[in-house]
């Protein structure tokens, strides 16, 4: 058991109580089937949202900020979902995703292959 030796009980109880229980969601150990292990979508995300929404400017206030989420970016992820669902808009896939999106395909028409065989 973790024992306080500089005072850091009130953030041991903390992570204890709060994140202790979510541990399967932010540790990569809890984790052993997850596709992503890293933070880099939300990094890209963060980084297009500093440079597209706020101008790559560090000094804003809250509401302004809030006022930009919720009228701006949301309405431009709506926009783009709804290009998305009805065929105007490419899905943007990375070379990984592309990767294994064409060997879905080829499995599944070998498999097609072999159940119409049978």
């Amino acid at each position: 058991m973790w024992h306080d030796v500089n005072g850091y009980v009130e953030f041991y109880d903390y992570m204890y109580q709060y994140w202790y229980p979510k541990r399967e969601k932010w540790c990569k150990a809890w984790r052993p089937n997850a596709i992503f292990n890293t933070n880099n979508l939300i990094e890209s995300w963060h980084s297009h949202l500093k440079t597209v929404y706020l101008g790559r400017s560090r000094n804003h206030r809250v509401d302004r900020i809030i006022y930009i989420l919720a009228e701006k970016v949301e309405l431009d992820f709506r926009r783009d979902a709804y290009q998305i669902r009805h065929g105007i808009k490419p899905i943007w896939l990375s070379t990984k995703e592309r990767t294994r999106k064409k060997l879905a395909c080829v499995c599944m028409q070998r498999y097609s292959m072999h159940v119409t065989k049978i």
